[in-house]
């Protein structure tokens, strides 16, 4: 049980159009027990997950539901996003909640949401880095759900959820490297697909020219 960080190192993918000038990286959460009573549980993420400063990037928060019951939220979820990192436009809520998301604020709330049984709720938010309007320098901004946030009639989530966005002057130049789980959050004993997303943003096509590999942790 606990957290595995799986990381990419810049310049580890070597192509005919350059190298990567970011590293990638993607959290999983092994959790020792099924969740009590079937409680619901959180999972993050950005896309794109490195941009230039001033750019923009869409923040997921997926509410996942494993138990037949639906559940509905009996305190507001509230996620208070890193320094430097704010709203920028609209945020969408499909499961019948209020998203309150104010532009140039850091925080969001959720409201009033039902999450279907066995179902999902993904909550998007379009955030970028930026501070009274300027451009923040390049750096990481790693957003994270702490354990008991999402309060539901179902119970709440007993893992926390994080995310990072990489804000970096380079980030349109040469090949770049992102990668998720999914899901996840896992239980002892479970499988999950870990997917490398390998994008080239050049009018010619890149040809690897060195192996490309990535060592998991331990």
């Amino acid at each position: 049980p606990g957290n595995y960080y799986n990381s990419i190192a810049a310049g580890a993918l070597q192509t005919t159009d350059g190298k990567n000038t970011q590293p990638a990286m993607a959290t999983l959460t092994v959790s020792p027990a099924p969740p009590a009573g079937g409680a619901p549980y959180l999972i993050k993420s950005f896309w794109p997950d490195t941009i230039m400063p001033g750019a923009s990037s869409t923040l997921y928060i997926d509410l996942k539901n494993p138990s037949g019951t639906a559940s509905k939220l009996t305190a507001p979820l509230v996620d208070h996003m890193p320094t430097g990192m704010t709203v920028v436009g609209n945020g969408t809520d499909p499961c019948g909640g209020t998203l309150t998301a104010v532009k140039g604020s850091n925080v969001i709330t959720l409201t009033g949401s039902t999450i279907p049984e066995n179902g999902t709720c993904r909550i998007t938010v379009l955030v970028s880095a930026t501070t009274n309007g300027k451009a923040d320098v390049a750096g990481s901004y790693v957003n994270t759900l702490g354990i008991g946030v999402l309060r539901t009639t179902t119970g709440a989530n007993h893992s926390p959820a994080s995310a990072t966005l990489l804000v970096s002057e380079s980030a349109d130049s040469g090949p770049t490297l992102s990668k998720s789980f999914s899901p996840a959050l896992i239980r002892e004993g479970q499988d999950t697909t870990l997917t490398i997303y390998v994008v080239n943003s050049g009018a010619t096509a890149a040809k690897l020219t060195a192996p490309f590999s990535d060592h998991m942790p331990a």
